[in-house]
């Protein structure tokens, strides 16, 4: 620090104000990068004691043959959180990314978790069970489905998974807006899983102050939460895990009192409870990708699609006609890491400019 403090002193004396501004601002990221961390470190998660915060709401529907208890248990477990109106949503599901159920090279197993309507919808739960009874791939619980309860759908996915589909080998989390490229979320789960043992993957939001997360509309929430920073937590509209890491933040569940932030909850407070590491893949989005088969070729998911947007991606991403350049690969790619670039741009600007403050006598 005091270093740092000379070279912002020589700089000013040498009247190099652009160096010494970029000096200041590194100084105060750095100081405020080691407040943060402290915070991180220092706090303690509000708990309860073991078992005094159960699961344990009825099933409403659920399937009648378990496709995870097979002969073969499924490699990946797609859980997907929907609500029961969106029928549209589902079936562009069953027809797009999530039809590689069907296909015996991507071993997989599709689930759609809800809970019950928030009014007395006789009709709604009709037509939910009409369609339940045609596919078999619902999962409905006794709690009431609003955004509040997000976080009670995502306990009902890990605990479906761990007793369900407890010989499987990983569980995907997805929203019923998103494109998930699945051999890609394949090949990103075995690659992780070959330095991590217990993890959840995704996008990891690095700062979030507690109270004001990174959302806003009919996303924003408030949380009785008595510190200023959330812990880490992965972005919520997909990220994926181990089976077994499923397990250990269900039982943490068990213990730990519901927060409406359900990627904060879940990935955030469960996660720091049981032990399991964070993952950042970049690979992953909680934002929109452009409406390109290429670019997904390269990704593993993207949030926020219409059903109509989902059905062109997928239809791009199975043109064999549309040969992807490596330019567009390589722009994309570029604009996903532009942080690093301006890291590197930088550091170069504070060397070439320490070097010039150091000549001058």
């Amino acid at each position: 620090m005091l270093g740092f403090l000379k070279y912002i002193r020589s700089c000013a004396l040498t009247r190099n104000w652009t160096l010494c501004v970029l000096l200041v601002v590194m100084v105060s990221v750095g100081c405020l990068s080691v407040v943060k961390w402290s915070i991180l470190y220092l706090q303690q998660i509000p708990q309860l004691p073991e078992g005094d915060n159960p699961h344990d709401y009825k099933y409403i529907l659920k399937p009648g043959s378990n496709s995870c208890n097979g002969l073969f248990s499924p490699e990946l477990v797609i859980c997907v959180s929907s609500s029961v109106a969106n029928f549209e949503e589902r079936a562009t599901l069953r027809d797009t990314w999530a039809s590689v159920v069907k296909d015996q090279v991507h071993y997989a197993t599709l689930f759609f978790f809800m809970g019950r309507p928030s009014r007395n919808e006789t009709a709604l739960q009709a037509a939910l069970r009409r369609e339940q009874a045609q596919y078999d791939d619902i999962v409905q619980e006794d709690f009431m489905d609003t955004y509040n309860n997000l976080s009670l759908k995502t306990v009902s996915i890990l605990k479906w998974a761990s007793y369900n589909c407890p010989n499987s080998k990983f569980v995907v989390k997805a929203d019923d807006d998103v494109y998930v490229t699945i051999p890609n979320m394949l090949k990103a789960l075995r690659e992780a899983s070959m330095f991590h043992e217990e993890f959840v993957l995704g996008v990891i939001n690095f700062f979030a102050i507690a109270g004001h997360p990174e959302r806003s509309g009919k996303d924003a929430v408030t949380m009785e939460y008595p510190y200023m920073m959330y812990p880490l937590y992965i972005i919520g509209p997909t990220y994926a895990m181990p089976i077994s890491s499923a397990k250990l933040l269900y039982r943490a569940s068990l213990r730990m009192p519901h927060h409406r932030a359900e990627d904060v909850y879940v990935t955030g407070f469960l996660a720091r409870e049981a032990g399991v590491s964070l993952v950042n893949d970049d690979r992953f989005s909680g934002h929109r990708w452009p409406i390109d088969g290429c670019v997904f070729r390269s990704k593993v998911s993207g949030h926020g699609y219409s059903s109509k947007e989902q059905r062109a991606i997928h239809a791009k991403m199975l043109d064999s006609s549309i040969l992807c350049t490596e330019s567009v690969s390589l722009a994309h790619t570029m604009g996903s890491t532009l942080f690093v670039w301006l890291t590197v741009f930088m550091i170069l600007a504070l060397w070439l400019g320490l070097s010039r403050c150091t000549s001058v006598k």
